[in-house]
């Protein structure tokens, strides 16, 4: 059920909101780009409250089934979470969490799980608002702890900066006519990146990895092409070449970032763009067939072994209990690449 607080001047979005089924947690979960494999057997749920500002995506979120993640974090964004509650599975690019750190992640590759019954906040700042306001030797150390994933600090004010957010993501929900006032939402963004500030101060990553290694590079040079293309185009050649290095480089930079090889990353994509579009048709509306080709496969009885061997079902059966139509409530209409969204 979702639930969504005034219209705002600043355009600001508050709200609930509770899916069953893992395709359309990735499809209202925009702007990631998520690609999510249930790991358990039974009922995939997840329930969402959310604050979203024009420079800010604040929400909290809840499972009850675990579900390895792969994907594009979102464009244009830092990505910051601070778990709740973990499980023994729970891993941030193959890494368990630690609690003198928070996951943290400049736009890029992503590959994390999800454990049963975990709960966690998720922070997206847009890099125009930490560029516009942050000071240099902030912006550099920030710089060595997204090389780590990890932006350490002691346990007492990583709670504390955890906290702050629950506060206000819990006070938004509370009393959603707040936002209506720009100045509140100014308060909050500014409040925000001044406590931004105080995390991660004691401790020292800036010299971690001071040069990027090709590998790297090319990654970044990989995922911003793929995020331009339509998941039907794209081809491991092509991608090499926007990397500007070798398959087998990119194929070791995709192991070590998302945990697919390129071709497995570009099919996963396009499966699960299927699968998102089959889940949310009304009757009548499209045909198998037609989702396949648009996405670029040919031979529908390969797509379809591909499918179930992906997601366990055949696509017909996806499409028999469609017509779940949900949008991501974390994409607030008339965002522009300007104000720093994709």
């Amino acid at each position: 059920m979702e639930r969504s607080g005034p219209s705002a001047v600043a355009k600001v979005a508050i709200g609930q909101l509770e899916v069953d089924d893992f395709s359309l947690w990735e499809r209202t979960t925009l702007p990631w780009e998520l690609m999510a494999k249930p790991l358990d057997v039974g009922p995939f749920r997840n329930r969402k409250t959310y604050l979203v500002t024009p420079s800010v995506i604040l929400y909290r979120e809840s499972f009850d089934a675990g579900v390895r993640v792969h994907g594009l974090t979102p464009a244009h964004m830092l990505t910051l979470s601070a778990p709740l509650r973990v499980g023994s599975r729970t891993r941030y690019w193959k890494t368990p969490p630690d609690i003198a750190s928070l996951p943290i992640s400049m736009p890029g590759g992503l590959d994390v799980v999800v454990d049963a019954n975990q709960d966690h906040l998720i922070l997206l700042i847009s890099l125009n608002l930490l560029h516009g306001n942050m000071p240099e030797d902030w912006l550099s150390h920030l710089s060595g702890a997204v090389t780590l994933h990890a932006l350490h600090d002691t346990r007492p004010k990583l709670d504390r900066f955890g906290l702050w957010l629950a506060e206000v993501l819990g006070e938004a929900t509370r009393r959603p006519e707040a936002f209506r006032h720009a100045a509140v939402v100014r308060s909050f963004e500014q409040d925000l990146l001044w406590r931004l500030t105080q995390v991660g101060v004691s401790t020292s990553t800036t010299q971690a990895r001071m040069d990027m290694p090709l590998r790297r590079r090319g990654l970044e040079r990989a995922l911003n092409y793929l995020r331009t293309l339509d998941p039907a185009t794209v081809t491991v050649a092509a991608l090499c070449k926007a990397a500007g290095v070798s398959e087998r480089t990119l194929e070791y930079a995709f192991r070590e970032t998302v945990g697919l090889t390129p071709l497995g990353f570009i099919r996963h994509r396009r499966l699960h763009a299927a699968r998102r579009e089959l889940v949310t048709l009304t009757p009548g509306q499209a045909r198998v067939a037609d989702i396949a080709h648009r996405l670029g496969f040919l031979e529908l009885g390969r797509f379809a072994a591909h499918y179930r061997r992906l997601f366990g079902e055949l696509p017909s059966q996806t499409m028999a209990r469609a017509g779940k139509c949900r949008e991501s409530p974390l994409v607030i209409e008339g965002r522009t690449r300007s104000s720093g969204w994709r």
